[in-house]
């Protein structure tokens, strides 16, 4: 920016010499950085709970994090007040201005980002050249919840009625969680995470078990609503596994997707450990949940805050509002 090179070193200089302090090195030098992430942070995060915070004290100007990434993410909050952008990755979506001085005045500043996960994926054939940086300079994390990995139908296609394909496999059968939570026992035991998602396609069956649970129509896949059979099928196994080994923090992941996005109407208590993606892939992806001119998309927001509720906000977005790009709000 100003042509400069800072000299980087490992050992603080002397408190008559004036540093840029960064992450361990300014939570070591200042104590009270950590004290300030802590209060900051998010409590109780599910995945990770990141924070930053920026302090001019005297001749020092410490910028640090909650973890390894927020300290990144305190450097990339000091760059963006000076006029740094990253619109795309690569050099080509680069904006650094040139700048004769850079300075800082009285500056304490701490946030916490309301959401955990922060992520995009580069779809079909897009480059990932450049991507990890593009993201970590917009706030983005590599925390990931299990459940956007659709893998439900590699443990129930052997399983499948005459005939049949992993999308008449009946949901709620006790059977069918009983084959499942066999095959992901060992991950289950051993804390690793597990995605039990959907496929890409309609599921339907005959099962007198899940029609006994269809209570609504979805308007938007044009068929009925399976999300209650779904997560019959999600709380027996996680509840047969929770009760085998008690003490695993692993964590299953499933996918509100299809025509098993619309939010449970009779289940209303879900296993702790399982946690939910909502992907609203038919409904209206160029307006926000709160634009009145919409209302696919105020309805989208009512069955988020629903979905929210009933999972205790053990809930993640899978976004297809495709003029966003990148989301640049820490």
């Amino acid at each position: 920016m100003t042509g400069a090179t800072p000299k980087m070193v490992e050992v603080l200089p002397a408190p008559s010499e004036t540093a840029i302090v960064i992450g361990t090195a300014a939570r070591a030098a200042n104590p009270r950085l950590s004290a300030t992430l802590a209060a900051t942070a998010k409590k109780r995060p599910l995945v990770q709970g990141d924070a930053i915070v920026a302090l001019h004290d005297g001749n020092r100007l410490y910028l640090a994090g909650s973890n390894d990434e927020s300290d990144y993410f305190a450097v990339t909050w000091l760059l963006q007040q000076w006029g740094c952008r990253w619109y795309m990755p690569t050099a080509f979506g680069e904006v650094i201005p040139a700048r004769s001085d850079l300075s800082v005045g009285t500056l304490a500043f701490a946030y916490a980002p309301p959401f955990e996960i922060r992520h995009y994926w580069t779809a079909w054939n897009g480059s990932e050249d450049g991507a990890e940086e593009f993201r970590h300079r917009n706030f983005m994390s590599l925390a990931r919840l299990p459940g956007n990995g659709q893998e439900l139908d590699a443990y129930t296609r052997d399983i499948a009625p005459p005939g049949g394909t992993g999308f008449t496999v009946p949901f709620s059968s006790p059977a069918t969680a009983r084959h499942i939570a066999a095959q992901i026992a060992p991950r289950y035991r051993d804390g690793k995470p597990i995605s039990l998602a959907i496929a890409d396609g309609l599921y339907e069956n005959s099962d007198a078990g899940d029609r006994a649970l269809i209570t609504e129509y979805d308007p938007y896949m044009l068929r009925p609503s399976l999300t209650d059979a779904m997560m019959t099928l999600y709380n027996h196994v996680a509840g047969t596994l929770r009760q085998e080994y008690p003490d695993s923090k692993a964590l299953i992941g499933g996918l509100a997707y299809v025509n098993v996005t619309l939010p449970p109407r009779l289940v209303s208590k879900i296993e702790p450990h399982l946690v939910m993606w909502i992907a609203p892939i038919d409904i209206d992806p160029n307006h926000a949940m709160d634009d009145p001119r919409s209302p696919p998309r105020l309805a989208y927001r009512q069955m988020v805050e629903r979905w929210s509720k009933v999972m205790d906000r053990r809930l993640a977005i899978y976004d297809y509002d495709q003029g966003m790009l990148v989301w640049r709000d820490l």
